[in-house]
Formats: structure tokens, sequence, C-alpha cells
């Protein structure tokens, strides 16, 4: 428990001090509060995101340090302007359809492109959510920027990586197949198809043998290709491919 004391004199008739009064007063919630205020306050100036926060009429009343130092923007500058003038500009989104999103649904999300001042692409994820009191009014607004712009590129190169697969897999003038830990057989070239003389849809999502008619597989007596009785059949074998 947390308590505070007031101490005050008392004067009597003759204006003279005859003692005094302490008011104690229980201020646990209180302090309480306060604890609760700068744990919040902390996670957000120490959050790597860029957080804003609005009254309901957009006005910015806080940003995080994270904020200030991504856009070069401090809170004294930014406070009491539209965050449409920080935050949206030079953007795609239409401001008003953002607007009357959150006020029907509480919150909108979208991952929004812009070039900054030194001529960069920039990547974003905008999370907005609007803040109620208990009887369900809103009376603020919570936005969180994530710079994903490292993400979103290092996406672009693995899908550039992969169609670059998938141009010499399927182009390439050799049979060619992938399976994946199971030895489940995951792509096959038209060369393998051709090699095998089986459609390749009979092929993908069967396991090695199988797809390879492999008898030992179809009996199930391996779980991948090695030296079996049936070995000698094996149309890798005379195919003269090495398994």
């Amino acid at each position: 428990m947390f308590v505070s004391a007031s101490i005050a004199p008392i004067y009597n008739e003759d204006g003279q001090n005859s003692g005094s009064v302490t008011v104690f007063r229980d201020i646990t919630k209180i302090r309480k509060a306060e604890d609760e205020l700068r744990k919040y306050s902390s996670v957000f100036k120490q959050n790597p995101d860029m957080i804003i926060i609005t009254d309901i009429h957009w006005k910015i009343e806080y940003v995080n340090h994270r904020f200030a130092e991504f856009r070069g923007i401090s809170h004294d500058a930014a406070f009491g302007r539209d965050v449409n003038e920080i935050l949206l500009v030079n953007t795609l989104v239409d401001y008003e359809e953002v607007e009357q999103v959150v006020k029907t649904l509480g919150q909108w999300h979208k991952e929004v492109s812009y070039v900054n001042n030194d001529n960069d692409l920039i990547v974003v994820s905008l999370n907005i959510n609007a803040i109620k009191d208990e009887d369900g009014i809103i009376t603020s607004y919570v936005i969180v920027k994530t710079d994903i712009t490292h993400r979103k590129e290092a996406e672009r190169l693995l899908e550039l990586e992969r169609e670059n697969f998938a141009s010499i897999f399927y182009g390439a003038p050799m049979g060619m197949i992938t399976v994946d830990e199971n030895s489940i057989i995951t792509r096959i070239n038209d060369e393998a198809s051709t090699i095998f003389h089986r459609d390749k849809a009979d092929m993908i999502n069967a396991r090695l043998g199988v797809g390879l008619a492999c008898k030992a597989f179809n009996k199930g007596r391996v779980k991948q290709c090695g030296n079996t009785e049936s070995c000698d059949t094996c149309i890798l074998e005379a195919v003269s491919i090495q398994h």
C-alpha cells in the first residue's frame, strides 16, 4: 500500500499555532497507474517500430524515438500536425478511405511503398487501430509503422532465384527430378518424362521409386533407391543413370 500524508497547521482565535492536522490518502491505485504508464512509455520509446498516437482529429500527440529517427522529424516538430501530412504523403493511399475503415472496423492494415528524400524506395507495413473508451467512443488512434524494405527485397531476390531455377530446370537438355526429404517427387522436367516414358502427372507427388516404376518400391520393401534384387531390371539402370 502507498499512502500520502499532508500536514497543515491549526490556528486558534488569536491566530497562534495550536497544533496541526494530518490528512492521509491511499494512493496505491495512483502509484500502480503511474508504474503502468512508465512501463508502456518505455515500450513505446524502445520499440523498433515507428509509433504515432493522434487525437480523434488525427492530429499528432506523440511519436516515438524510432519515428523521429526514421523520418528526421522531432516530437516537437510533429506535435499537432495532421498525420496525413507525414504518414501518407507521396503514397497512393486514400486518406479518407482509411479514416472511414478505421472508424467502422476499428483497424486498418496495408503495405505501402513510397520514395524518400534520398530517392530510395521504402516499403512499410502500416497498422492503424482506434482506441475506444468504456462507452465504445473513439478517443485516439495508434499507428504502428514497420519498415519492411529489406524483407521485401529479400523476398524479391528469393523469388528471382526460384524463377531462375525453374527456367534452368524445365529448360535443361537432360532429365531432372527433385524430391523432398521423404523421396516424394516434387518436380520433373519434360526430358525426364521422355526418358522414363511416363507422364509427369503420374510421377508428381509419387515416391521416387514408384514414380520410376521400381518393383521394390511398389512392394514397399525399400524407402529409397538402393541395391535390391530389383535393381537389375530398374529403368534407371537401363538408361545408365547411376543411383
